[in-house]
C-alpha cells in the first residue's frame, strides 16, 4: 500500500548534508524523496514504514547535516492508517512524545473508534498539536467520547474537525461536557453527523458557559425546530461564537424565529448559514425584525428554503434601516417580481449591501427592470446574481442601462436567463463605457454569434472585465472569430474565457489559436464540448508552443483522436 506524509518546514533541507547523516539513510531505505514546492514529500511504500517517519517526530529532533529537521504539518488523506498499530497506532504513540507538529490532517482513514482513543491518549500529553482533522472517518460516538475526555485536559488544540464521523446524540453529549471546561478550542466542526435535537441540545447547553468557540458547524445533523429552539437560548447569553452554521437540517419557521429572536440581543454572531432548511415567510418576518436592531451580523445564507415575495419584501424593510449585512443569499426560494422589487427599493437606500444573490428565483423581467433601476443610484453592491430568473432580452437591457452608470458592481451572473443575441448585444453596449465589472457570467443563454460578435466589439475597448464566461451557448465559429480577433488585436485585461458546449469547431479553435501566439493576459481558456478536432487541436498546441502565458487549457469532450494525443505535440498540453 503507498501513501505520502508531508511535512513542512520552515526553511529548505541542504540535502547533500543530509544524505550523508545516518538517521537520512534509514529514511531512505524505505522512502523515495522528491519536492513539494520547496518543501520534501516522502513517500511510503507501506503502512509499516511510517514508523521510520515517526522515528524523526520524537524529542530531540536528529540532526540533519547542520539543520535541525523541524516537522510542523503533517497530512495523511486517505492512506487508510485507521485500525493498525503501525499506522494510527504509531502515530499516536508519536504524538504523545512530539513537541513540533503543529496540525494534523486525517481525512479519510478509516479510523476507527479504537483508533481515536489512542489519538486522544496522545492529545492529552501533547502541548503542540493546534489544529487536526479527522473528516469522514468511523470515530462514532465512541471515539468521539474519547475525543472529548481529551479535550477536557488539553489546553493546545484550537480547531477540531469531526465532520462525517457517525457521531450521534452520546458523542455530541461528550463533546459538549468537554466544551463546558476547554478553554481552548475555537473551531468546531460536527457537520455531516447524526446529533439530532437532543445532541444539539447538550452542545447548547455548553454554548451558554463556553466562552472560547467561535465557530460553529453543525451542517446536515438531523437537527429539527426544538434542536434550533435551544441553541437559540445559548446564543441569547453566549458571547463568543461568530459564525454558526446550521444549514442542510429541518429547521422551520418556528425554529428559525426562535434562532432570529437570539439574534435580537446577541452582539457576537456575524455569520448565519441556515442553508437548505425550510424556511418559510413567516422566518422571514422574523429576521426583519432582528435585522432592524442587530448590529453585528455581516452575512445571512438562506440558500434553498422557501421564502417568498412576502418574506422577501420583509427583508427588505429591515435592510432599508440596517447597516451592517454585507451578504445576504437567497438563491433558490420562491421570489417573484413583487419581492424582487421590495429588494430593489431597499437596495435604493442601503449602503452596507456588497453582495446578493436572488439566483434560482422568478423575478423576470419586471423584477430584473426594478434592481437595474436600484444599481443606478446604488453604490455599495459589488457581487449580484440574477442566474436563472427567466429575465429575458428585456431584463438584460434594463440591466445593461444601469451597469453603464453603475461604479461599484464588479461581478454580475445572469447565466440561464434566455437573453438570446438582443441581450447580449445590449450588455456589450454597457461593457464598452463600464469600468468596474470583473467578471461576467453569461452562459447557457442562447447567445449566438451576433452577440458574441458585440461582446468581442466591446472587449476591444473594455479594460476592467477579466473573466468572461460564454460557456453553453450556441457561438459557432464566426463568433469564436470575432472574440479571436479581440484577443488578438487590443484586449489585454482578460485572463479566463470561457466558451465550453459551443459549436465553434476547427475553425473557431484555429482563429483562437492565431490570438494566443500573440496574447499576453489569457492564462485560462475553456474550450470543452466544442466539437473541436485534430485540425483545431493542432493549431492549439502550434498557438502554445510560443505562448508563454496560459496555465490551464481545457479540451475535454471533443473529437480529438488518440493519433493526436499519443504526439509529440501534444504533451505540451
Amino acid at each position: 500500500m503507498s501513501f505520502s506524509i508531508r511535512f513542512e518546514h520552515l526553511f529548505q533541507i541542504n540535502f547533500d548534508i543530509f544524505l550523508n547523516d545516518l538517521e537520512a539513510i534509514q529514511l531512505f531505505k524505505t522512502c523515495k524523496i522528491t519536492y513539494y514546492h520547496n518543501y520534501p514529500c516522502y513517500k511510503c511504500k507501506t503502512v509499516y514504514s511510517v514508523d521510520v517517519f515517526l522515528a524523526l517526530m520524537h524529542n530531540g529532533n536528529p540532526k540533519l547535516g547542520n539543520n535541525s529537521f523541524l516537522p510542523r504539518v503533517i497530512q495523511l488523506f486517505g492512506v487508510q492508517i485507521g485500525n493498525s498499530d503501525s499506522g494510527a497506532g504509531a502515530l499516536a504513540k508519536a504524538l504523545a512524545v512530539n513537541r513540533d507538529v503543529s496540525t494534523l490532517y486525517l481525512q479519510s482513514n478509516q479510523i476507527e473508534a479504537s483508533d481515536a482513543f489512542l489519538l486522544a491518549k496522545a492529545l492529552e500529553a501533547n502541548k503542540s498539536i493546534t489544529k487536526i482533522n479527522l473528516e469522514s472517518n468511523y470515530i462514532g460516538d465512541s471515539g468521539a467520547s474519547s475525543i472529548a475526555k481529551a479535550l477536557e485536559v488539553n489546553k493546545s488544540v484550537t480547531r477540531i474537525n469531526l465532520y462525517d464521523n457517525k457521531i450521534g446524540y452520546e458523542g455530541a453529549s461528550s463533546l459538549a461536557k468537554a466544551l463546558e471546561v476547554n478553554k481552548s478550542v475555537t473551531t468546531i466542526n460536527l457537520g455531516g453527523n447524526q446529533i439530532g435535537d437532543l445532541g444539539a441540545s447538550s452542545l447548547a447547553n455548553a454554548l451558554e458557559v463556553n466562552k472560547s468557540v467561535t465557530e460553529i458547524n453543525l451542517r446536515f445533523n438531523q437537527i429539527g425546530t426544538s434542536g434550533a429552539s435551544l441553541l437559540s437560548k445559548a446564543l441569547e447569553v453566549n458571547k463568543s461564537i461568530t459564525e454558526f452554521k446550521l444549514g442542510y437540517n429541518s429547521i422551520e419557521d418556528s425554529g428559525a424565529s426562535s434562532l432570529f429572536k437570539a439574534l435580537e440581543v446577541n452582539k457576537t454572531v456575524t455569520k448565519i448559514d441556515l442553508n437548505s432548511n425550510q424556511i418559510g415567510d413567516l422566518g422571514a418576518s422574523s429576521l426583519s425584525k432582528a435585522l432592524e436592531v442587530n448590529k453585528s451580523l455581516t452575512s445571512i445564507d438562506l440558500y434553498n428554503n422557501k421564502i417568498g415575495d412576502e418574506g422577501a419584501s420583509s427583508l427588505a424593510k429591515a435592510l432599508e434601516v440596517n447597516n451592517t449585512v454585507t451578504m445576504i443569499d437567497l438563491y433558490d426560494n420562491k421570489i417573484g417580481y413583487e419581492g424582487a422589487s421590495s429588494l430593489a427599493k431597499a437596495l435604493e437606500v442601503n449602503k452596507s449591501v456588497t453582495t446578493i444573490n436572488l439566483g434560482g428565483n422568478q423575478v423576470g423581467y419586471s423584477g430584473a427592470s426594478s434592481l437595474a433601476k436600484a444599481l443606478e443610484v446604488n453604490k455599495s453592491v459589488t457581487t449580484i446574481v440574477l442566474y436563472v430568473n427567466q429575465i429575458g432580452a428585456s431584463g438584460a437591457a434594463s440591466l445593461a442601462k444601469a451597469l453603464e452608470v453603475n461604479k461599484s458592481v464588479t461581478r454580475i451572473n445572469l447565466g440561464y436567463n434566455k437573453i438570446g443575441d438582443l441581450g447580449a448585444s445590449s450588455l456589450a453596449k454597457a461593457l464598452e463605457v463600464n469600468k468596474s465589472i470583473t467578471t461576467i457570467d453569461l452562459e447557457y443563454n442562447k447567445i449566438g454569434d451576433l452577440g458574441a460578435s458585440s461582446l468581442a466589439k466591446a472587449l476591444e475597448v473594455n479594460k476592467s472585465v477579466t473573466t468572461i464566461d460564454l460557456g453553453h451557448n450556441q457561438i459557432g465559429a464566426s463568433g469564436a472569430s470575432s472574440l479571436a480577433k479581440a484577443l488578438e488585436e487590443v484586449n489585454k485585461s482578460i485572463t479566463t474565457i470561457r466558451l465550453r458546449g459551443n459549436q465553434i469547431g476547427d475553425l473557431g479553435a484555429s482563429s483562437l489559436a492565431n490570438a494566443l501566439e500573440v496574447n499576453k493576459s489569457v492564462t485560462t481558456i475553456d474550450l470543452g464540448g466544442n466539437q473541436i478536432g485534430d485540425s483545431g487541436a493542432s493549431s492549439l498546441a502550434k498557438a502554445l508552443e510560443v505562448n508563454n502565458v496560459v496555465t490551464k487549457i481545457d479540451l475535454c469532450d471533443n473529437q480529438i483522436g488518440d493519433s493526436f494525443v499519443t504526439s509529440e505535440r501534444f504533451k505540451i498540453f
